[in-house]
């Protein structure tokens, strides 16, 4: 029986403890997106329509105005009994979802009072939208302004209507879109940039890969004084060092950074090592001040100043705020360890020591993990005509080939900006969104080729076509592949497959199963993946003393944990995930810094 090993690293067990500077709360999360309550409202022959709907629009206005003042009788009215009020840190100062009618109408309204609504704007976008699953929605979006603090805010209201013709208020997402005390500018930075890391900034970056320098363009925009270190030699290493074959597995344009999208001649799976190029790019047409080949090393808060004083490999810096983009996993590599493993006379290297397998021709090559750098390194196999086995140890969710391009190309692509298809895909509780992206990967299961599916089958890879993405981004960060080649060269007996049976353990030609077979090899690939939760990075930097909230997952709720809001400490915030999710939730973080060094940021409401 296998058992799991990671690097040494400082135990964070404690960090689910006391509460830190008062803001602490133990998030506990959901094991499956589909346990979040509620769905999309569908009654067929009630759709709206393009010509009705402005008109519509209009005469609904008295009524988002009078709910935007926290008119506790206009939302027991207008509000249907499942519906979602979504706030993505305009009210609540934090990332929230509240569900159902009795839980709106008792929440929302001591929020909004809270806020200072005023200058309710006529609505600035109306839409008639009819979804993949026939429901049909009355899309309004109406811009607002808030006095605590000053800020500039929208809400999207997503209104249905019901058989006997009334029209009832189902989703509101309210949004956070600007401060008053940093309002937006040019993002290309215009404070002087030190050639050498300065003594003091008020916001310290600490990585400077795809989180990194998208918050950075971000807190640029905003004027304010910063800097990013990231410990590789030059930007984009971390992705110039993967293994040569590495690309995304999202399209270009979903895939962006803030304010410049990758060239057009970039390939639609961008490859990393344009994608470093790239970042090198970035930070000189934005002049952002980043220094590369600078690891934090140890960080202390002086409580009464409230001040960071961090020890980098090349000098000491004080900062006010510490901003952690690390990554959610990829520093530190899991890897199983097996009975006789020291007997193998082969080579055995984790995934993240990979670069290609030239070296291996002639040879037979054992991977272990069907995800996507394990079906990657079985693909490069594969190509050159190797030997190779995948080793299976549970099911992977499997995108056929231009499926997940397809689902991206209707919301980022080259005729809309990716800060659009950012607002439309996201503002939805991830409840519904997840509900929607699944009914769309199931139409294209069903239209594709059905000698895919029987392949794999065939050939004993395990897979799973049915659900979203959400789970494997959210729940398991992994589990998945979207098909870039892989899965055809299962179909054809390219790439072999062993999911049948348990490892048992390792002897001097390869690998043995508890069923009794045996599979030999001269090279072992572990593609078993990092571990997630950044609290381990942290710890070895800020000491294991001070407790932060669980990384990444779900709450209750449905909203990402301890990325982009609240940690457990004021002065410690983290971005990671996706790259999309880094893009989009990095503009929240942003504001929230600006209003926090600012002094005007509420209390965030937790519970």
């Amino acid at each position: 029986m296998a058992t799991m090993v990671e690097t040494a690293l400082p135990s964070v067990s404690n960090l689910n403890g006391a509460k830190t500077n008062g803001s602490y709360h133990e998030l506990e999360a959901i094991k499956n997106v589909r346990d979040l309550p509620g769905d999309w409202l569908v009654d067929e022959g009630t759709s709206f329509d393009e010509a009705e709907a402005r008109s519509l629009a209009e005469s609904l206005q008295p009524r988002i105005e009078k709910l935007l003042q926290g008119d506790e009788a206009e939302f027991e009215s207008l509000y249907t009994e499942k519906g979602f009020w979504r706030d993505l840190v305009c009210l609540s100062w934090t990332f929230r979802t509240f569900h159902g009618k009795e839980l709106i109408v008792k929440r929302i309204p001591e929020l909004i009072r809270r806020a200072g609504i005023k200058d309710i704007s006529s609505a600035s976008q109306v839409q008639a939208i009819t979804l993949p699953n026939n429901a049909s929605i009355l899309r309004v979006v109406v811009p607002f302004t808030t006095t605590k603090p000053e800020a500039k805010c929208q809400a999207i209201f997503k209104f249905v209507k019901l058989r006997n013709g009334d029209i009832k208020l189902f989703t509101t997402t309210s949004q956070l879109l600007e401060v008053g005390v940093a309002p937006w500018q040019d993002c290309v930075n215009t404070r002087p940039v030190s050639v050498t890391l300065p003594e003091k900034t008020d916001v310290l970056v600490i990585g400077g890969g795809h989180g990194g320098l998208a918050v950075g363009a971000y807190l640029s925009a905003l004027g304010m004084d910063f800097a990013v270190i990231d410990r590789e030699k030059e930007t984009g290493d971390a992705w110039a060092k993967r293994y040569d074959s590495a690309t995304l597995h999202t399209t270009r344009v979903f895939s962006g950074l803030p304010y410049r999208p990758f060239p057009d001649h970039y390939d639609e799976y961008v490859k990393a090592k344009d994608l470093a190029v790239f970042y090198k790019q970035y930070v000189q047409d934005l002049k952002l001040p980043v220094y590369q080949n600078t690891e934090a090393q140890k960080a202390t808060f002086d409580e009464g100043k409230k001040e960071w004083t961090v020890q980098t490999s090349q000098r000491t810096i004080k900062a006010k705020i510490l901003l952690f983009s690390v990554g959610v996993g990829g520093r530190f590599p899991v890897q199983p360890t097996f009975e006789e493993q020291d007997k193998f006379k082969g080579e055995q290297m984790h995934s993240i020591k990979y670069t290609n397998p030239k070296a291996w021709k002639g040879k037979k090559v054992v991977v272990i993990g069907s995800s996507t750098t394990g079906l990657d390194v079985g693909l490069d196999c594969s190509e050159l005509g190797i030997d190779v086995t995948i080793v299976q140890r549970g099911a992977t969710r499997i995108y056929a080939p231009g499926h997940i391009a397809g689902l991206q190309k209707l919301f980022w692509n080259e005729n809309s900006n990716a800060e659009m298809g950012d607002q439309i895909t996201t503002e939805d509780p991830i409840a519904l969104q997840e509900k929607l992206s699944a009914l769309l990967m199931k139409h294209q299961t069903d239209a594709y080729d059905r000698k895919y599916y029987e392949g794999l089958k065939k050939a004993g890879f395990k897979a799973i076509h049915e659900g979203a993405v959400h789970n494997q981004i959210f729940i398991y960060g992994g589990k998945h592949y979207p098909d870039i080649g892989a899965g055809w060269a299962i179909c054809r007996g390219e790439i072999k497959v062993k999911s049948d049976s348990e490892i048992k353990n390792l002897d001097e030609t390869g690998v043995n199963f508890a069923d009794g077979t045996h599979l030999d090899a001269d090279v072992i690939v572990y593609c078993t993946g990092f571990k997630k939760d950044t609290r381990d990075i942290l710890a070895g930097i800020i000491g294991e003393d001070i407790k932060l909230e669980p990384i990444w997952g779900l709450d209750k709720e449905g909203e990402i944990r301890g990325m982009s809001r609240p940690t457990g400490h004021d002065a410690i915030w983290q971005l990671g995930g996706e790259l999309q999710i880094m893009r989009h939730h990095g503009k929240f973080l942003a504001i929230q810094l600006a209003a926090l060094l600012a002094g005007v940021r509420p209390e965030p409401v937790r519970t």
